[in-house]
């Protein structure tokens, strides 16, 4: 398994090889045509096939497996008036590496290795995995790069321990402290979408409404437990197989449309971000 990152800049002159700006006006279409991002996957999925014959392998069917892959990246430049693939070396791969996060937390909780859990799905790549670790599913939440908000998230859903009956995220656990790939343990939700998701449209108002309730009457007790839920949106809500609602996602921030910047974090940003719940649901 590994991971493929395409990238494309301007060469110095002279380098031998075209850069973006001179490949034919057709490929440039499919590079900034969103519409046509099929047909830029068929290109790139020819001209990617020799590395795919060299790299390809399977690591495993655990989490360590799945994120420490090997990482190869191509750049894709124009030799003789023939697109092609060229691969960057180790000495010039360009991102950096920072080192294991620092993550000081104290936790009373079971904390786990990375190769302890097994990937049952990936519900988004390096970020969010369903895992079975001895015989119990978890949603896995890994901190990504944003350190200081998985901290944040950690330390709210501490809290929310003591509020068993909130319909929010729960925490079970950690895994892969004191690695590159730190993430959360949260318990596996039962749910069908997001509100997100739904068709507000063809969604009765008294299901609407009862929704509308049940996530003011959980944002009140937020705060009278003295937490912001922070990002308050409609992505951020499940909706469960008993069309009941569930809050999730603590790590703070803001999403311009729901919360305002100045808001962020804030008890008035989330009343903020629960007016334009309203709105979404058309109450």
């Amino acid at each position: 398994m590994a991971t493929w990152m395409l990238l494309w800049r301007r060469n110095r002159p002279g380098s031998g090889n075209d850069s973006l700006v001179s490949l034919p006006p057709q490929l440039k279409n499919l590079i900034s045509d969103p519409q046509k991002s099929d047909d830029w996957v068929d290109f790139l999925g020819l001209l990617c096939q020799p590395f795919f014959r060299k790299r390809a392998r399977f690591n495993g069917h655990d989490l360590e497996s799945h994120l420490r892959i090997e990482e190869i990246f191509l750049q894709l430049v124009t030799q003789e008036g023939q697109h092609c693939l060229i691969e960057f070396g180790p000495e010039r791969t360009p991102l950096d590496r920072s080192a294991n996060p620092i993550i000081d937390i104290q936790i009373h909780l079971p904390q786990f290795e990375l190769p302890a859990a097994r990937v049952i799905r990936t519900i988004l790549d390096c970020h969010l995995y369903e895992v079975e670790i001895e015989g119990t599913h978890f949603i896995c939440k890994l901190a990504g790069s944003d350190h200081a908000s998985f901290v944040r998230e950690i330390i709210i859903l501490q809290k929310l321990q003591r509020y068993p009956a909130m319909q929010t995220s729960k925490l079970k656990g950690l895994i892969g402290i004191g690695t590159e790939f730190p993430g959360a343990l949260l318990e596996k939700i039962p749910y069908e979408t997001c509100l997100s998701g739904v068709n507000i449209e063809q969604t009765d108002v008294s299901e609407r409404d009862r929704w509308f309730s049940r996530i003011e009457t959980t944002i009140q007790a937020l705060h009278a437990a003295d937490i912001t839920w922070g990002d308050a949106k409609a992505q951020n809500i499940l909706i469960d197989r008993h069309s009941d609602v569930w809050i999730v996602d603590f790590g703070g921030g803001y999403t311009p449309g729901w919360v305002s910047e100045a808001l962020e974090e804030t008890i008035k940003g989330d009343l903020e971000g629960l007016h334009n719940l309203r709105k979404f649901l058309r109450l």
